[in-house]
């Protein structure tokens, strides 16, 4: 096994072991993988955004300058992006 096999290995049990002290030592058990959830979700969110950003140029610049022609469907979720990215 490799050097950095056995980094990703050690650094994974001393998370677990953070893990398991941080939800031993708290009055709501439940709570705490709710928030890590929550924690996760959002910052998963911010590279969602900017993966869907990339679409809609895509299409934009397809449309434009490559004068493609836009299905609906294709302008439709474009837009439904852009406004999600803005309302975030």
């Amino acid at each position: 096994m490799g050097a950095g096999a056995v980094a990703i290995v050690l650094a994974s049990a001393g998370l677990h072991a953070v893990w398991n002290l941080l939800v031993a030592g708290a009055r709501d058990t439940h709570a705490v993988p709710a928030v890590a959830l929550l924690a996760a979700a959002a910052a998963a969110a911010q590279v969602a955004a900017l993966r869907e950003a990339s679409v809609v140029m895509a299409t934009a610049a397809a449309a434009i300058a490559a004068r493609e022609l836009v299905p609906a469907r294709r302008l439709a979720g474009a837009v439904a992006v852009v406004a999600a990215i803005a309302a975030w």
